[in-house]
C-alpha cells in the first residue's frame, strides 16, 4: 500500500484534478488521501519519472493568511533538516489553477495509528527503536531551532527499506514552531501561526504547557509528545481518553499525571518504565531534558536497537497467539484488556519454560544414572583385566637400567668357595632388582619410576 504523509485511504480523485499538471511539471494520477485543510495526490515528474506525492491547500482556504502561512511554514520546516527519519520536500509553489502545493517524496507503508488500530500493543523492542529513530530526528530539527509541537502516531510513518528493515518518517510539520523567525515576528508585534493563549495540535498528545498555550514551549513538549506515543505504543490503551469535547481533554490532561506505564503492563523493565515516567513529567525542569538523553537512554536499555536501521521479524509483542489465549480458562471466562492478556500470557509462558527445563534436568539426570550403573562395571572390570600389563610396562623401564640377568645368576650359583666379592655382588644385585618388583612402598612412593612408566605408556599409545 502506498500512502504519504499518513493519510487516510486512497479515494477516488475529483474527475477534474485527474491527469492535470501543477506548474508545468507534475502530473496528477489518483487522490491518497484528504485531510482538514489539504488533499494530497500521487504524482509524477513529467520530465524524469518520478514518482512523487503532491500536497495541495483546498480551494475552500487558499485565501486564509492562516492557513496558507502554516503551509508555506511546513515546506520550509521539513526542508530546513537533512535526516532519513524527516520527510523530504522536493518542491513547493503556487499554480494559477490549483493555488499552493507542496512536492514531497511519495512514502510506501503506513503510519503507527494505523499499525496500533491493527496490532493493539506493540513488542517494546520494536516499539522503542521507532521512538529512538524518532528521537534522532527531533534532535537534529531542535538542533536547528524546530519544534514539532504534533507528535502524535498518525505523524510517524513506516516505511520499509530494500533490506527488510523498518523506517520512521517524521511527518506534518504544519504547526511546526521555527524558534528564530517566532522572535523574529515576536519583535516585530506580529503573530504567528499560533497566538498566546491559544492551543494547537492533538489534546491527547499535548505537553501540559502546550495544552495551556504558553509562550514558553520550547523542544521539551516534543519530549513529551514523544513519551506519550511510546506509553501508548506499548500498553495497548491510551494515556488520556478521549472527552466529549476539546476543553474537557485538555482539563484531564491538566489535572491528572501521567500513569507509570507499570500499572497497566506488569513485565516491563524498571529502567523502561522510569524513563516514560520522566518523559511524561508535568514540571518542564523535571522531564528528560532532550532528544538526545532520550534516545540515548533508550540504547542503555535495549543495546541491540543501537545502528540506524531496525531488523526485527515482528512488530507484535512476543505473544499471545490465538492457542495460547484459548489454553488459558481464566481469559476465556472473562475478557481482560490487552496489557493485562499479555501479561497473564507472559507468566504462563514463563511456567511452561520452566517446566521444560525441569523435564530436561531430570532425563539428563536419569542418562547419566544410567552410564554409571551399565558402564561403571564394565570399565571396572577393563581396568583390572588391564592391570597387570600396565604394572608389566611400569616395571620394564626399571629392570632394563638394572644389571643384567646374567651376572645376577651366576654369583647366585657360585661354589662354596667362590670369594666374599663375588658374594657381596650377588649380594648387591637382589637388592637392587627387589626394590623394582616389589609393590611400591606407602609411606615413601617412588615418584621417579612412576613417571617414567607413564611416560612410557604415552609413548606407546
Amino acid at each position: 500500500m502506498v500512502q504519504a504523509e499518513g493519510e487516510a485511504e486512497p479515494a477516488e480523485a475529483p474527475d477534474n484534478d485527474l491527469g492535470r499538471v501543477i506548474a508545468g511539471r507534475y502530473r496528477i494520477h489518483q487522490l491518497i488521501g484528504e485531510g482538514g485543510m489539504a488533499v494530497v495526490y500521487e504524482g509524477e515528474h513529467t520530465e524524469i519519472g518520478k514518482r512523487v506525492a503532491i500536497k495541495i491547500v483546498h480551494a475552500l482556504y487558499s485565501g486564509d493568511d492562516e492557513i496558507v502561512r502554516r503551509f508555506k511554514a511546513e515546506a520550509r520546516s521539513a526542508s530546513a533538516v537533512e535526516s532519513e527519519h524527516i520527510i523530504q520536500v522536493f518542491d513547493a509553489g503556487r499554480d494559477p489553477d490549483v493555488g499552493f502545493f507542496m512536492v514531497m517524496e511519495l512514502l510506501k507503508g503506513e503510519d503507527l495509528s494505523r499499525v496500533l488500530a491493527r496490532e493493539t500493543q506493540l513488542d517494546p523492542v520494536f516499539a522503542c527503536a521507532l521512538a529512538k529513530q524518532a528521537a534522532y530526528a527531533l534532535d537534529k530539527a531542535h538542533g536547528a531551532g524546530i519544534i514539532h509541537r504534533d507528535l502524535k502516531p498518525a505523524n510517524i510513518f513506516l516505511t520499509r527499506r530494500d533490506d527488510g528493515s523498518s523506517t520512521v518518517k517524521l511527518v506534518d510539520f504544519g504547526i511546526a514552531k521555527m524558534l528564530r523567525e517566532a522572535r523574529e515576528l515576536h519583535q516585530a508585534g506580529r503573530a504567528g501561526i499560533t497566538r498566546r493563549g491559544m492551543a494547537i495540535g492533538t489534546p491527547q498528545y499535548m505537553s501540559p504547557e502546550q495544552a495551556q498555550g504558553l509562550e514558553s514551549v520550547d523542544h521539551r513538549t516534543d519530549v513529551y509528545s514523544l513519551g506519550v506515543v511510546l506509553w501508548e505504543a506499548i500498553a495497548g490503551q491510551h494515556l488520556v481518553e478521549e472527552r466529549p469535547t476539546y476543553e474537557q481533554t485538555i482539563l484531564a490532561l491538566l489535572s491528572t499525571p501521567a500513569a507509570r506505564l507499570s500499572s497497566v503492563v506488569q513485565e516491563i523493565d524498571p529502567q523502561l518504565d522510569d524513563l516514560i515516567a520522566q518523559m511524561l513529567e508535568h514540571d518542564v525542569d523535571k522531564r528528560t531534558h532532550d532528544m538526545r538523553a532520550v534516545r540515548e537512554a533508550l540504547e542503555r536499555i535495549y543495546p541491540e536497537i543501537r545502528g540506524s536501521s531496525l531488523k526485527l521479524k515482528s512488530m507484535r509483542p512476543p505473544g499471545p497467539s490465538a492457542a495460547d489465549l484459548a489454553a488459558l480458562p481464566a481469559m476465556n471466562a472473562a475478557p481482560t484488556s490487552p496489557a493485562v492478556t499479555y501479561s497473564t500470557w507472559q507468566r504462563e509462558r514463563r511456567k511452561r519454560n520452566l517446566r521444560v527445563v525441569i523435564a530436561a534436568a531430570v532425563l539428563l539426570g536419569i542418562g547419566v544414572i544410567v552410564l554409571l550403573v551399565v558402564v561403571g562395571p564394565a570399565a571396572k572390570e577393563e581396568r583390572k583385566a588391564a592391570g597387570p600389563s600396565s604394572a608389566a610396562v611400569a616395571t620394564a623401564i626399571p629392570i632394563a637400567s638394572a644389571p643384567p640377568t646374567p651376572t645376577s645368576t651366576s654369583a647366585a650359583t657360585s661354589t662354596s668357595a667362590a670369594t666374599s666379592t663375588s658374594t657381596a655382588t650377588a649380594t648387591a644385585s637382589a637388592s637392587t632388582v627387589r626394590p623394582t618388583i616389589a609393590p611400591p612402598s606407602k609411606t615413601a612412593p617412588d615418584n621417579s619410576a612412576r613417571q617414567v612408566g607413564g611416560a612410557g605408556i604415552s609413548s606407546q599409545f
